[in-house]
């Protein structure tokens, strides 16, 4: 028998949003980041530092911390001012809204496994022809029940077992409107776990957090425009050349300084956005102290 020889195996998850937040406001645009909050940014790490011979490099935007805070510290978007709006008191027109934008999750597994969110859903389409009209065909109770299941199904199933969580898994239907508020509430203290959870699984040696530039750039662009050439000998180009290193420079460096603040040590590694590298960006982030860059 032929000996194997062991394959190392690098795993790096990029967690990554745009950045939402609207100017001077205390508000995002979208609901992603509070939404994949839900799914992916804390249960993922959990798991993959439950596994003793796991190591997993977590990729962070420092744009996407911002947003996670701002959540923590009150900040809103459309769908969550829709849910924290009593059914009983909806307007036609904001309940039209709410039919026509709370079913935004993949339908097969997002909606159908669920009874009452899928009866809900089916109703929604049934009565698609309906117009301006549709909003009275649905009840407060089936409107609550709406504005629940839309924030209940991002759930992963890693936190269903918690309180109120499970509880509402349970009732299935009927929801109140202190059901709806403790969920809501129960998903920003969420939001607030995710930050001292991945420190802490770094300082146990379970996985590696890396950062992107701060606002997620094209670092290779911003250094200079010219260089998509080197890949694209034909490409058609600004007639205007873009050439700010200092611009790439600052992005790293204000990437560093948030790395510092959050998990008290240099940050050492870096996926730049899009994998995208340059001899002049990684010259410049060597000198920043930079010690690896994952490109593919």
């Amino acid at each position: 028998m032929s000996q194997t020889t062991p394959i190392r195996v690098a795993i790096l998850w990029h967690m990554h949003q745009p950045d939402y937040r609207e100017p001077h406001s205390h508000r995002l645009s979208m609901p992603w980041v509070r939404l994949h909050a839900l799914k992916d940014y804390l249960d993922m790490p959990l798991r993959a530092g439950s596994f003793d011979s796991l190591r997993v490099t977590f990729n962070l935007v420092p744009s996407l911390l911002d947003q996670l805070e701002a959540y923590t510290k009150g900040a809103t978007d459309r769908h969550l001012e829709l849910s924290r709006l009593s059914a009983d008191a909806l307007n036609p027109s904001t309940k039209l809204e709410i039919i026509e934008s709370f079913f935004a999750g993949n339908p097969i597994h997002m909606i159908e496994p669920y009874p009452r969110y899928r009866q809900l859903y089916a109703k929604a389409k049934q009565s698609a022809g309906a117009g301006a009209n549709l909003a009275t065909l649905f009840s407060s109770s089936e409107m609550r029940d709406l504005q629940v299941w839309s924030n209940l199904t991002w759930i992963d199933p890693y936190f269903r077992d918690e309180s109120p969580v499970r509880v509402l898994f349970a009732k299935e239907r009927y929801f109140t409107e202190e059901d709806k508020q403790a969920l809501l509430d129960w998903e920003i203290r969420l939001i607030g776990r995710i930050v001292p959870v991945y420190r802490q699984l770094m300082e146990a040696g379970r996985i590696e957090i890396s950062f992107t530039p701060y606002c997620h750039p094209i670092l290779p662009l911003l250094c200079d425009t010219n260089i998509a050439r080197e890949a694209l000998p034909s490409i058609k180009l600004p007639k205007q050349r873009f050439a700010h290193p200092e611009d790439a420079e600052r992005q790293i460096v204000m990437a560093a300084e948030k790395y510092q603040a959050l998990f008290g040590r240099p940050m050492v590694g870096m996926w730049p956005s899009e994998g995208s590298v340059s001899e002049q960006a990684l010259d410049i982030a060597g000198r920043l102290g930079i010690s690896w860059v994952a490109t593919d």
